[in-house]
């Protein structure tokens, strides 16, 4: 590499995302048949689509808070100039559900979701912009500092003279998902890519069986010698007339003793249908997503799919949220201000289950004091009553004391212990 290489180091054994590609086709030894399935591709296979889709946009749906440490609790963190930038606006051009959602979608396609970090002259975080993960390679000095290069044709070698390409550690936002190196994550589409690419070949069947009518591997059979211009007639003829769905079942007129015959097998004799549903099955557990979110819903039924829905918050959302809750406190906070503020999702919507369920869990809460009719009332989206913050007994549901709700400001200076 040059000058690239005395100055800086790969990594990983190879620079990019088509790392875990090659290494899982170095273990396995097999190639496969049809176009490689890539991370960029892989959303062509509609159950692809689903997952991701369902994963970002879960994510993204959930309300974002800045969080600050107090005496009594923790609270939200208004007056931190993060606050706006995590829940409303990250940048000029984008709302925070735009960022979160672009962004864990690169996460869970490619494994990694970068942004870059935007400061005034003061030193304070303003803004923060998505990066795509498959322009972005990563490079350690020989000091061991990491280096970010960016560019639209990774495959071509880094310049160092192109500063304006080159960021530094503390620039860049870096959230990985599942990886060997600590460095970089793995796209879970490169390690599956055997899986998607069976599920990219049945879609691929499909259309094609579809194109021919339903009617696949036709052959046009002549009791004698067709010459060139004759085979290129009948040929063009017939595609002409017969081929794509608009064409199907319709009358054929053969000439001069022309027969015709069915070659392959039919497409229930391929099983094309319990491929497609196997894979479907499959694709969603390689996410960890429940088959009835991706339209599945052979083994859904009323009494599960409630249960289902919280194993996706539980087991799913959960460790991607624990993945962006601590990687905005390394690289959004200073080191500073990590003692006292944290990143924190609202999943409550989530779990709260039915509106039955929600009922018991609020009067369990305000009968055994640790919920007030104004804690119940903000839950679900409603304003505060006066005198809606008193805490009952649950021997005679009298005020535990005058004093229970005085727990003095916190360190943002919120008064409301709600919030």
């Amino acid at each position: 590499m040059g000058l690239i290489s005395r100055l800086f180091e790969p990594a990983t054994e190879k620079r990019g995302v088509a790392f875990s590609a090659d290494l899982m086709s170095s273990l396995r030894g097999v190639s496969t048949a049809g176009a490689p399935v890539t991370p960029s591709n892989a959303t062509q296979i509609p159950t692809v689509l689903a997952c991701v889709r369902v994963l970002a946009e879960s994510m993204a749906s959930l309300p974002l808070n800045l969080m600050v440490r107090g005496k009594r609790g923790k609270f939200r963190a208004y007056r931190h100039p993060l606050f706006s930038i995590l829940r409303d606006l990250p940048n000029d051009e984008m709302t925070s559900v735009e960022l979160r959602m672009i962004m864990q979608g690169h996460l869970a396609a490619w494994g990694n979701a970068y942004a870059q970090k935007i400061y005034s002259r003061k030193g304070d975080l303003i803004a923060v912009w998505p990066m795509r993960p498959d322009r972005m390679q990563i490079y350690r000095q020989r000091d061991g500092w990491l280096w970010y290069y960016y560019s639209d044709d990774p495959t071509q070698e880094p310049d160092v003279r192109n500063v304006d390409n080159w960021y530094r550690r503390d620039e860049i936002m870096h959230l990985r998902g599942l990886g060997f190196d600590g460095v970089q994550g793995y796209s879970v589409i490169a390690l599956a890519r055997q899986a998607l690419q069976m599920a990219s070949n049945a879609e691929a069947f499909g259309t094609k069986f579809y194109e021919n009518g339903a009617r696949p591997g036709l052959v046009l059979t002549s009791p004698k010698v067709l010459g060139d211009k004759a085979y290129e007639r009948l040929k063009t003829s017939w595609e002409a007339r017969h081929s794509g769905i608009e064409n199907a079942h319709k009358v054929a007129i053969l000439e001069e003793g022309t027969d015709i015959k069915e070659f392959s097998i039919p497409a229930r004799d391929a099983q094309y249908i319990e491929t497609t549903q196997f894979k479907r099955s499959e694709i969603a557990a390689i996410f960890r997503v429940p088959p009835h979110m991706v339209g599945d819903l052979s083994r859904a039924t009323f009494s599960n799919i409630e249960e289902q829905g919280l194993d996706f918050v539980r087991y799913t959302l959960s460790p991607w949220l624990q993945i962006w809750q601590q990687a905005i406190s390394r690289d959004l906070l200073r080191p500073d201000e990590r003692k006292s503020y944290f990143a924190q999702f609202d999943t409550f919507g989530l779990t709260i289950g039915n509106t039955d369920a929600q009922q018991k869990w609020f009067v369990s809460g305000m009968q055994n004091g640790y919920f007030s009719v104004n804690d119940v009332r903000e839950m679900i989206g409603m304003n505060e009553i006066r005198d809606g913050d008193q805490y009952m007994r649950p021997l005679n549901m009298t005020p535990i004391s005058t004093q229970t709700n005085d727990i003095g400001d916190d360190q943002d200076g919120t008064q409301n212990p709600t919030n």
